[in-house]
Parts: C-alpha cells; sequence; structure tokens
C-alpha cells in the first residue's frame, strides 16, 4: 500500500476500513490509515488491489452499498507512486440499481476494447430474495474515469441471457472439464483447448508446439490458428 517494498493489510469492518503496516519498533501490525464512510446506511465490502485506471499504478478497489439510497457502486482509492492513501473524497461509481437486490460474490477488472484507463468490471450477482431475478449471473460495465459513471455493456459480450444462472453454468464447465483431464490421463494425453489454442497468445501456441513436439513453424501454424479464423465470433463494437 506504502510502496515500502513490504506487505501490508487493508481490512473492511462495515462502514470503515483500516490499513496495518508492519512496525519494526513494536514488532507487529499495526494500524496508519482509516477510512471512515461517515455513515452507519455506507457499508463497505470486497476490497482488492489492481489497477483500474490503466496507468500501471495499483489502486485500491472496493464496492459500497449504500442503503439510504437502495444503490451499489464501486469505490476507488486511486494509487500514486508514493503508494494509496485512503482520501477523503475517492472515486465513486455508481452501478444498476437493482444490485441492492443481489448479494455480492465478487468482481473482476479485464481488458475487453483495449482503450487505455477504461476498464471493464466483472460484476458477479446472487439473488437473495427478490424471485423474480435469475439466481446468478454475469454482469459487464464500462468505466468512464472523466465522468466517474459506468455503462452496462453486458449483452455487447453476451449472446442472449448466457450471463444469466451463472453458478450452474461454472458448475457444469467445471465438471466437464474434470471429465476432461481425467480422461487425458486414462489415454496418456494431455487435453488442448480451442479457446486457448486460437486465443492468439505466442506463448500458448509455442508451449503447445514444445508439448507434443511438434517440429513447426510458429508463423507458419499461426496463419491457421489466426483468432479472425475461428468458428465462434463475436462483432466488435465502440464504446
Amino acid at each position: 500500500m506504502n510502496q515500502d517494498g513490504k506487505d501490508d493489510i487493508f481490512e473492511i469492518l462495515g462502514d470503515h476500513g483500516l490499513i496495518y503496516t508492519w512496525d519494526k519498533d513494536k514488532k507487529e501490525m499495526w494500524p496508519v490509515d482509516t477510512l471512515y464512510s461517515g455513515s452507519e446506511e455506507i457499508l463497505y465490502e470486497a476490497p482488492k488491489i489492481f489497477d483500474i485506471d490503466g496507468d500501471n499504478i495499483n489502486d485500491l478497489v472496493y464496492i459500497f452499498k449504500n442503503k439510504s439510497t437502495s444503490t451499489r457502486g464501486i469505490i476507488v482509492n486511486t494509487g500514486q507512486e508514493s503508494g494509496i492513501q485512503l482520501i477523503e473524497n475517492p472515486i465513486t461509481i455508481d452501478l444498476s440499481n437493482d444490485l441492492m437486490d443481489y448479494d455480492v460474490i465478487g468482481f473482476e477488472s479485464i481488458e475487453i476494447n483495449n482503450k487505455n484507463g477504461k476498464e471493464l468490471i466483472v460484476y458477479y450477482g446472487k439473488q437473495i430474495e427478490t424471485d423474480d431475478l435469475p439466481d446468478s449471473e454475469i454482469r459487464l460495465y464500462d468505466l468512464n474515469f472523466q465522468t466517474n459513471s459506468s455503462v452496462n455493456v453486458t449483452e455487447s459480450y453476451f449472446l442472449h441471457d448466457t450471463n444469466l444462472e451463472i453458478t450452474s453454468i461454472l458448475k457444469s464447465y467445471v465438471r466437464n472439464d474434470l471429465k476432461l483431464k481425467k480422461l487425458g490421463k486414462l489415454i496418456n494425453t494431455e487435453v488442448d483447448y480451442y479457446e486457448e489454442l486460437f486465443s492468439g497468445n505466442k506463448s500458448i501456441i509455442e508451449n503447445f508446439l514444445e508439448k507434443h513436439e511438434l517440429d513447426l513453424d510458429f508463423n507458419i501454424l499461426f496463419n491457421y490458428l489466426n483468432p479472425k479464423n475461428r468458428y465462434r465470433q463475436f462483432k466488435p463494437i465502440l464504446i
């Protein structure tokens, strides 16, 4: 957190958070900075550290839940070269209002549209009370750090309703993945995945060639494994 080369601890406790760093005199972790929401109606949860604004410096990102306004979103304490500071006015970005009906499972930052500083967040939700909502789903949000706003772009990247009931889909995928790995051990042949071979990732393809002892030129093989030639294509959009 403070760029001193030693790991620190950030703890969320409802409406406030604490940073602990190693105190060499006390020889223990010691709180050095505190973050307050300013209201018992505003709760914090699920803190993570990663670069969310595209400046190659890690930031502190966590979810807020405002019970008085029935809103949910993320808060960003941006990182500087000197470290991450719990400033009084961090960046706050609201997400969809109906997320108050979900229990947060987690979120990740991924890059889809290749626009520096406009990362897409994958937001996982799970139903807790409302019967007319799916049990779970994935949503994608395009974040704008100039206006501190978000746009739900899920439909642009998922086929119709394939982002719903994602918990059962993931469980099914894991089961099938384990079956394939078990089969691979039985026939003494490691399973290679189509999406990985057509990922355009040079290191994955080179590892595939080395693993199977294939005397093939990478550049020639890549002509056949170019992502633009794969069967499942997604139409890109400009955001």
